[in-house]
């Protein structure tokens, strides 16, 4: 069950003065949500934290320098070390916004069916934007419009893909675990490179990958040089199970995606090149 348990801010937090913009802007970042939603479960030092993270304990402390400076989380001294969690005014104020611009969306979308309440060209999501422009909501509506609807697409396909992958029995980490070991085929990877390749945290991956095993999809040999240390790859039914899942999501969840015309295709995937090379600039230039 997750749980966040409320600390008292250092004074360093500025709770009472949240900027909602640095706030979504801390948490536009991969890692940095990685590490709110470790949070989210417990309060945690650094050294814990990057246990559970690809990534080294002072880029770790970075991360959360920029999260203590937006409001995003509290630093809590107790003996030696410092307790990070998550600010309970913050997650509140994110909780509202998300959930109003959700509501606000489904709504609109609600009310424009079998209707024609909007112009040709647009969706409901153009419609809330509007909305906060009017009244004068500290928001890019373009660039906040974009944001929604990625975060709204991206939410859609991780609830189609649970469902492709729910009558074999996985979830949506174990099939992207599967997704890493297919582009390998006979290679063998080992848990930190997985873990790395997938942004879990070592014990989660090592979790997923022992249901994995069970189930048959993957196996797990000794290295050869007698280390202790398992490598993983997946088995012939591990193949075919994914083969037929994205088979299945190619026919009925993704196909809006898979009828669009190629020319569309090639124009969404020119935008999201530069626009994906930008956000890992940013994310490398953060550690």
């Amino acid at each position: 069950m997750l749980r966040h348990d409320r600390h008292d801010a250092s004074p360093d937090t500025h709770t009472e003065f949240l900027d909602g913009q640095r706030l979504l802007g801390a948490l536009a970042d991969a890692t940095r949500r990685a590490i709110f939603n470790l949070l989210l479960e417990q309060p945690q030092p650094v050294k814990v934290l990057a246990a559970d993270l690809p990534i080294s304990q002072p880029a770790v402390s970075q991360h959360l320098k920029t999260m203590l400076e937006a409001g995003l989380v509290t630093k809590t001294p107790q003996g030696r070390y410092h307790i990070y969690g998550v600010n309970p005014v913050a997650l509140d104020w994110l909780s509202v916004q998300f959930g109003a611009l959700r509501e606000d969306v489904l709504n609109n979308t609600e009310e424009s069916q079998g209707s024609l309440l909007l112009e040709e060209g647009k969706d409901p999501v153009d419609s809330v934007m509007a909305q906060w422009a009017a009244i004068g909501a500290d928001y890019d509506p373009l660039a906040m419009g974009v944001v929604v609807r990625m975060f709204l697409a991206v939410q859609h396909m991780k609830l189609l893909t649970e469902r492709a992958c729910a009558p074999y029995g996985i979830s949506f980490p174990e099939r992207h675990l599967l997704n890493i070991l297919y582009r390998l085929q006979l290679k063998e990877a080992t848990l930190a490179q997985l873990a790395s390749g997938s942004l879990l945290p070592l014990t989660t991956t090592a979790l997923h990958l022992n249901r994995l095993e069970q189930l048959g999809f993957v196996k797990l040999s000794a290295s050869a040089e007698g280390k202790a240390l398992n490598l993983i790859s997946i088995t012939q039914k591990g193949l075919d199970t994914l083969h037929t899942i994205r088979q299945h999501e190619k026919e009925h969840e993704f196909s809006a995606l898979y009828r669009m015309s190629t020319q569309d295709l090639k124009q969404l995937e020119s935008l999201l090149r530069p626009l994906l090379h930008g956000l890992q600039e940013t994310l490398q230039q953060a550690e």
